[in-house]
């Protein structure tokens, strides 16, 4: 999604699971998090930050606000609620914390607010994005799993593994949303937006 996608563009798109592989709701990815999720979430995000610096004589600076919006407002909200109850009757015989990761995520939705945590950052070359390159900056962050590569960064002090999932962990919806400002192969300014939920 770009800059100049209009509102009533915006939805979720479930894409074909050609290989029928699972990924549980209680992924182990999690596990690495539970203890201190938004100290890891903080760590995390800030080392992806330190790593983008567009000008490493300058300060990057890394801003983490907490607001409440319209539960409406976000983006694919009806799409977003109905996959969390769909999904939830897939399950056979969900144990007791798997419970209560979607009635969490369902009464979230329900409610007429919700609180978002947004993490901005400045002096960043942000994540790059490339149509039909799956291992590209942004792709890489969101999508790709277990990839240690930072493209467009040199010496990076961590890498997209295990710690992307972080965020998700301090997230009743396990969703995320991305959103990216850079500069293309052609020196071009652009924005992205992507999301994710796990």
């Amino acid at each position: 999604m770009n800059k100049d996608t209009k509102r009533s563009e915006l939805g979720l798109f479930f894409l074909k699971n050609s290989g029928e592989s699972q990924i549980g709701i209680n992924n182990a990815f999690f596990s690495a998090f539970k203890d201190r999720p938004y100290w890891r979430t903080a760590r995390e995000t800030v080392q992806n930050s330190m790593d983008a610096a567009a000008d490493p004589a300058k300060p990057v600076k890394v801003f983490f606000k907490l607001k409440k919006i319209s539960t409406s407002d976000i983006p694919g909200h009806n799409d977003l609620l109905t996959a969390w109850v769909n999904s939830e009757k897939e399950e056979k015989n969900p144990k007791e914390n798997v419970k209560k990761i979607y009635k969490n995520a369902i009464d979230a939705l329900k409610k007429d607010t919700v609180s978002i945590l947004t993490i901005s950052d400045q002096n960043t070359i942000g994540l790059t994005f490339i149509e039909n390159d799956n291992k590209c900056a942004l792709f890489n962050l969101i999508k790709n799993e277990n990839i240690t590569e930072k493209p467009g960064q040199t010496n990076p002090g961590g890498s997209y593994g295990h710690g992307k999932f972080a965020p998700f962990t301090v997230s009743d919806l396990r969703t995320i949303f991305y959103s990216t400002h850079y500069k293309d192969n052609e020196g071009v300014v652009r924005d992205h937006y992507m999301s994710r939920t796990v």
